[in-house]
């Protein structure tokens, strides 16, 4: 393991069993339960329970249910303010029609066209979010796959983007629904606060029956913004006024 990546492993994996009840709201009872009966992602670490957030947050999209952004604490290293999804999605456009033989070939055309990295960096990224993919599978159901990084990336301007990318064919892979992939939604951000406020933001809004239905019919960016941005204002109230 990289000191990169070992670096955001260890500031992921804090959360404690009281902190994930806290955030989805229920009892340490049912977490123990989901962990036992519905695959939550958990990790032992000195005989006690240890949640890393990113897998928390997958698996909340997967499994629908509302996750709260308290999960998150003072992660933000004191900073306030809140990041945009509509922005993010804005900034990273949509690409249609999409092909590939292999995940490396379908994350390089889905992110073909896109300007700011050298050949090199671009390079690093198509294989980053290979190598996530062939981790384990990013899949939410639905036909849905948020294919994401782990770690920081080098992004246009620093800022982060949500590309939005419809695929030509449908992807067998390995759903838990078993339902081929046909969207993508590739998210790359500079920071792990950032990474982690975002793919919540995502999963958040997947849970909304609507969006879902939305997406399976591939709107274009102006309608899927509409929808964003309507979703994220209802956000607004749920989360700390110092920032998720």
């Amino acid at each position: 393991m990289s000191a990169p990546f070992l670096g955001f492993w260890v500031r992921a994996m804090k959360l404690m069993i009281a902190d994930v009840a806290r955030a989805f709201g229920v009892t340490e009872n049912t977490i123990g339960q989901w962990v036992r009966q519905r695959n939550l992602p958990v990790h032992e670490m000195n005989s006690q329970y240890r949640f890393d957030r990113a897998e928390l947050i997958e698996w909340a999209a997967t499994n629908q249910i509302p996750l709260k952004f308290d999960i998150f604490g003072s992660g933000n290293g004191g900073r306030s303010g809140r990041v945009s999804l509509a922005r993010a999605i804005e900034r990273g456009g949509v690409a249609t029609n999409v092909t590939g033989d292999s995940p490396a070939e379908i994350f390089r055309h889905a992110l073909e066209g896109m300007v700011g990295w050298t050949d090199p960096q671009f390079e690093e990224v198509v294989e980053l979010i290979a190598a996530r993919q062939c981790m384990g599978g990013t899949s939410v159901g639905d036909g849905i796959a948020i294919p994401h990084p782990r770690m920081p990336v080098v992004v246009p301007d620093g800022e982060p983007l949500l590309r939005t990318c419809y695929l030509a064919q449908p992807w067998d892979v390995g759903a838990p629904d078993g339902i081929p992939v046909e969207v993508l939604f590739i998210l790359l951000t500079p920071t792990v606060h950032v990474h982690l406020q975002l793919l919540a933001r995502l999963a958040s809004i997947l849970v909304d029956p609507d969006f879902r239905r939305l997406i399976k019919s591939r709107p274009d960016q102006t309608r899927l913004l509409a929808a964003v941005r309507a979703l994220e204002s209802g956000m607004q109230e749920s989360e700390p006024a110092g920032g998720a």
